[in-house]
């Protein structure tokens, strides 16, 4: 039940079933056909079954190993009358994420309903530029009080930063200096954010303002985190201020050339390069922590002219709701992080080993999705509308490529925009996508796992390019002569996928290169059980690529009946799926 709830968590497939019901499902696609009926019989035998079992094996081994348990606290959701009821904190973001939450909702709830009140007392002066200024002032305010609560008197280097930036930004747009005076500036504020750098331990204040201020760089007066906690996301905000108003420099100049020559201007008044926009853009409280990133653009214009959301609020908080919920009983089922934090995942023999690297990265991609959706929840109230940052469930991706532009889609948006089109974009792909993940690794920690795992992302996703246009063109005529055996191959592409997908995520995310590599070793030993198990992995995850299949299905049936509704004589306008394969590809966390 919980796989195919976790389809509906997905904006698009929700939307098309909500308007178009099983009769959609069923003239759309062949999910309610009995060939499909075979594959939810071997869905049930591995998820149901095979699932339900390793986990409880799984959550006996932790709980006997201290190492494991030590991880684990008292529960409130009771699982097995026979066990003890635990709940896993071993994920320190998610332990401290949901520790929070008794305050952060309220206060987002209260926040949200000032922002509104001083919109609808702002729109009353009926002066179109006084209200923006007005409304953009109350989020500043706002954003500067979270800023000062989070980080306390660090809050004053993120202050430092965004001013730096600005002054950087204004004196350098439209110039060739631009684009290589923002981009070191980023690496220096992700540089010093490092704490094994020499450069972060001269970022204090008694180094900066000397011995009089040093008092100020105590735990005490540092608030919930320290300050180089929150630069990474700060730091894309800045970068988007700052290429975005060169951007706009450079189009302005050509305009001007045009415009002498008897050509067209073409601008956007609702975007203006201010400090305090700026500032209120770098600082939004919604989205200060956690994401989903918002180009500067985007934001400026949706404070000049609010855009309706692409889903009612009510419905995405509800879906927020049974994501929280279904996260909450997988943790207190099976402590997959736990098992990963201790190491003991690379200890299990293969069978136990795949499980848990599945439900590892099924946990992870719920934690992620709760997080970004309360923050894109409370953005929605407070009247912005960011991208969203998980289009698919981890259970529907069957390649590289896709599942990285919907994984921290808004990430990947941002990453296909700065760095990924001026690298080269589609002309040069692959050292494009190698610049991409390159930037990923070191901007999420500079560890040597997640350089490992950068670069195995860059080469299996340049793999799956260059195998992909190979054999669609040797197949192009399978498809429409023979579509059945051409999905099957599609299929058997899709697991192989699935494959590394799983193995290089555990290596960036959870027991690095040395437990993989303990783990193949294990398998390989392991002689006929290791057979078994993969055999059993090709069937489920191929039965659950046939489901992935039908849901597409549904998706593009739901896009031509939408289509079908309007009146001939008016285009239709359809946003690209960004998790589709024409979109641009890059990357995401």
């Amino acid at each position: 039940a919980l796989y195919f709830i976790e389809f509906l968590l997905e904006e698009k497939f929700f939307n098309a079933v909500r308007r178009g019901g099983l009769r959609l499902v069923w003239s759309g696609s062949r999910l309610l056909s009995v060939e499909y009926c075979l594959y939810y019989v071997v869905i049930y035998w591995g998820l149901g079954i095979l699932e339900r079992t390793a986990a409880e094996e799984l959550r006996q081994i932790c709980l006997t190993t201290p190492s494991c348990r030590m991880h684990l606290r008292s529960g409130w959701l009771p699982y097995l009358v026979n066990t003890p009821n635990v709940n896993d904190f071993a994920d320190i973001q998610w332990r401290d994420f949901r520790a929070s939450l008794w305050l952060l909702l309220p206060v987002a709830g209260l926040l949200s309903a000032l922002v509104r009140a001083a919109t609808v007392f702002a729109r009353s002066s009926g002066k179109q530029l006084h209200d923006v200024f007005l409304i953009t002032l109350v989020r500043l305010i706002i954003g500067l009080g979270f800023l000062t609560y989070v980080h306390g008197a660090g809050a004053t280097f993120h202050v430092l930063l965004i001013f730096t930036f600005h002054i950087v930004t204004q004196a350098t747009a439209g110039t060739r200096f631009a684009t290589p005076a923002v981009w070191g500036l980023a690496l220096l504020a992700i540089a010093a954010k490092e704490p094994k750098w020499p450069l972060r331990r001269h970022i204090t204040f008694g180094a900066i303002f000397g011995n009089d201020w040093s008092f100020l760089d105590h735990n005490e007066y540092q608030g919930e985190y320290d300050w180089a906690e929150s630069v990474n996301l700060v730091v894309l905000r800045l970068v988007s201020y700052a290429l975005d108003c060169h951007n706009a420099a450079v189009a302005t100049q050509k305009c001007a050339a045009s415009d002498e020559s008897g050509g067209v201007v073409v601008h956007n008044p609702h975007v203006r390069y201010t400090s305090v926009l700026c500032a209120t853009h770098a600082l939004y409280a919604p989205l200060f922590l956690a994401g989903p990133t918002i180009t500067f653009n985007d934001f400026a214009e949706q404070c000049a002219l609010p855009k309706s959301p692409s889903m009612p609020v009510v419905w995405y908080i509800l879906q927020l709701a049974v994501a929280m919920a279904i996260l909450e009983m997988r943790t207190h089922i099976c402590p997959c992080f736990a098992l990963a934090r201790s190491g003991v995942i690379g200890t299990l023999e293969p069978r136990l080993g795949c499980w848990a690297v599945f439900l590892t990265l099924r946990v992870m991609w719920l934690k992620f999705a709760v997080i970004w959706r309360i923050a894109r929840a409370w953005a929605l109230l407070d009247g912005i509308d960011p991208p969203e940052n998980m289009h698919r469930a981890l259970c529907n991706h069957f390649s590289v490529a896709s599942f990285w532009k919907c994984w921290h889609a808004s990430y990947n948006r941002w990453l296909v925009k700065y760095i990924y089109i001026p690298a080269g974009g589609r002309k040069q792909r692959i050292a494009a996508t190698t610049l991409v993940f390159l930037f990923v690794a070191l901007w999420h920690d500079v560890e040597a796992k997640l350089l490992v795992w950068g670069g195995l992302n860059a080469f299996f996703i340049a793999a799956e390019m260059l195998f992909t246009s190979v054999l669609q063109k040797q197949t192009a005529s399978l498809a429409s002569s023979q579509p059945w055996l051409y999905r099957q191959l599609c299929v058997c592409g899709g697991v192989t996928q699935i494959v590394l997908l799983m193995a290089v995520n555990m290596i960036g995310y959870s027991v690095g290169v040395g437990g993989i590599s303990g783990f193949i070793a294990k398998a390989a030993g392991a002689g006929t059980e290791t057979l078994w198990a993969v055999a059993a992995t090709i069937c489920i995850l191929g039965a659950g690529v046939q489901v992935m299949l039908g849901i597409r299905d549904v998706e593009a049936a739901a896009q031509r009946s939408m289509a079908s509704q309007c009146m001939p004589a008016q285009p239709v306008l359809v946003s690209p799926d960004p998790c589709s394969e024409n979109a641009p590809c890059s990357k995401c966390d």
